[in-house]
């Protein structure tokens, strides 16, 4: 698994979050880390969260074509913190002003 502990939320738990949100709180990465888990984690591809940086790539990736899926994942899963370097990663990929908006929740 390469989502940390402290991001493992159930529906419930996410569902709560997002409706005590008030609309001018922004987006961050991790909560979408949050999400993703919550509503995939039991998916059979989840792939101990890998299968969330394809769904960012499909979302958003047009915006850029240097990304590469593939290397990104392989530097996930040879990291030697591979919780921190998945966050990091993710937080990378929605680090162009609007990513997250655009990928939404």
């Amino acid at each position: 698994m390469y989502v940390p502990d402290y991001l493992r939320l159930s529906m419930e738990q996410v569902d709560d979050k997002l409706a005590n949100m008030q609309e001018e709180d922004p987006i961050s990465a991790k909560l979408l880390i949050e999400v993703d888990y919550a509503f995939h984690s039991n998916d059979a591809n989840y792939d101990g969260g890998l299968s969330f940086i394809d769904r960012i790539f499909e979302k958003i990736g047009h915006f850029h074509p240097h990304w590469n899926v593939n290397e990104i994942k392989q530097q996930i899963m040879t990291a030697d913190d591979r919780e921190n370097e998945y966050v990091d990663r993710i937080i990378a990929m929605f680090d162009r002003p609007g990513m997250k908006e655009y990928y939404g929740l």
